[in-house]
């Protein structure tokens, strides 16, 4: 009983329903996975310098295409709020 009436007076943020369609860069999504998996586990892990790392990093995840799919995604995500 108390877990609907804190549920009904929750606010819905106004990004629900929002989902991101990664087809247009789904190559740069593909190779992000790639520099993902070749950095992060030692990263977060802390096994490896990360202030050595962590540029080169950045700098792959730049390369491999991160802009772009930010940019996609915030073209996707002005389009579904402009929808609202």
């Amino acid at each position: 009983e108390n877990f609907e009436k804190f549920n009904k007076a929750a606010t819905r943020s106004p990004d629900f329903g929002f989902t991101f369609n990664s087809e247009p860069v789904k190559r740069e999504v593909a190779a992000l996975k790639n520099v993902d998996t070749e950095f992060k586990g030692s990263l977060l892990s802390g096994s490896i310098d990360v202030a050595k790392y962590l540029p080169a990093y950045e700098n792959k995840a730049k390369d491999a295409g991160l802009l772009k799919v930010i940019d996609e995604m915030n073209k996707q995500y002005e389009a579904f709020k402009s929808k609202k």
